[in-house]
This record gives structure tokens, C-alpha cells and sequence, in this order.
């Protein structure tokens, strides 16, 4: 098995199977398992170095999002897959993003950065799906997975929406407004920072 994300799937691994983590930006850790080899590798996932064949299955989180390219990895990926191998993938839609409260020019405001600004693809969950078909896999499949932001949501963003928004989205008033007003409503059980999550999935073909 072969994760291509910047984190490992240990719990995945729980078989003893080899799992082989591909990171594609990021020093790749995890932490310490009795019952599974790991075969760390710090690697472009379009690029594995990995023998034709040679990997029973393959899943690609929350990586398209940050580097676009999804053609290249998923050429990769049939090329390293043995036939019949599985492959998943599972990344964020932004553009599904939802945020209560405030006004909505503003939000509007902070929606175009996140879908124009640092991410390589942040439309990229709605299309894993129709990639893999493009691809050539088989036997696809794909589900929809809402999620929902917990209580410190906004303190954990409050960095990066500095770096993305404040001066040029959101004047530094507005920024400290929103994260404040946001903070308060979702620890009162009312507020949202909600998105989906896309997971699809399928086979190399046999012949």
C-alpha cells in the first residue's frame, strides 16, 4: 500500500501490510506502530521511483488541493498499481465553503481568497471522481462528506487568514471583527465554518 499524502495512514495498516508514504512538500512522520512496516520516503507522488505493478493499493488526501496536477499523479498511479489495484482519493472542496456569521460582501470577499489565492486547486474534490474516469479506472465510486468546524476553528486560522486576507481582502478591523464574532457564535452552537470533503475511488483495470 502506498499513501501518497504528508501524513502516514497507520490505522489503515493495521493488517501488517507495507506501507510506503510519499510525501509530495513536507518531512513525512508518524507515529510509532508495533504491527506495521513503514517504509518512509520523502518523494514527489508524481514521481514514486516505485517498480511497475508493484503496489496493491494506492490513496492520494488531501494532496490535489495543494498541487494541482491531478492527470500526473493519477498516471503515476496506474503505472505503480498491479491490476485490479485500488486507488482513493480524498480531498477539500472550497468552493463549498460556508461561514456564519457575517455580512455577506464581506464573506464574499474572504470566499475569493481561499478559492483564488494560495491553493493550486481548491475546487479540486468535485473533481477526483470524473479524474479517475478520465484516467481510465474502473469500477468508480465517490461520497460526499460534510464537515463541520469545532469550537477554536477560528483561533487556529487566524495566521493564515492574516497572511491571505489582511490588506488586500479584509482590512485588519474586519479581520479581527470576524474571527471574534465567528469564534463566539460556533462556542454558542449557532456559528459555522462548514465545507465538504470529496472521497472517490476505484480499480486499475485487470487487462
Amino acid at each position: 500500500m502506498a499513501d501518497f499524502a504528508d501524513r502516514t495512514i497507520a490505522a489503515a495498516c493495521a493488517n501488517r501490510s507495507r506501507a510506503i508514504p510519499y510525501d509530495v512538500k513536507f518531512t513525512v512522520t508518524t507515529e510509532p506502530v508495533d504491527t506495521v512496516e513503514l517504509t518512509l520516503i520523502a518523494r514527489d507522488g508524481r514521481d514514486t521511483g516505485l517498480d511497475d505493478c508493484s503496489v496493491d493499493a494506492l490513496r492520494i488526501e488531501r494532496v490535489i488541493q495543494h498541487t494541482g496536477d491531478i492527470e500526473a499523479f493519477l498516471a503515476e498511479a496506474l503505472r505503480v498499481l498491479r491490476p485490479g489495484g485500488r486507488i482513493s482519493l480524498i480531498d477539500t472542496d472550497w468552493g463549498s465553503l460556508m461561514i456564519h456569521p457575517g455580512e455577506p460582501e464581506m464573506l464574499r470577499r474572504i470566499k475569493g481568497a481561499m478559492e483564488s489565492g494560495y491553493l493550486a486547486d481548491p475546487w479540486s474534490g468535485r473533481k477526483l471522481h470524473g479524474a479517475l474516469l478520465a484516467a481510465g479506472f474502473q469500477s468508480t465510486s465517490h461520497e460526499l462528506f460534510a464537515i463541520s468546524a469545532e469550537p477554536g476553528i477560528h483561533d487556529a486560522l487566524r495566521g493564515a487568514s492574516k497572511r491571505l486576507l489582511a490588506g488586500t481582502h479584509l482590512s485588519n478591523d474586519e479581520l479581527r471583527d470576524y474571527h471574534a464574532a465567528g469564534s463566539a457564535a460556533i462556542d454558542e452552537g449557532w456559528g459555522a465554518y462548514d465545507f465538504c470533503m470529496y472521497v472517490a475511488s476505484g480499480r486499475k483495470p485487470v487487462t
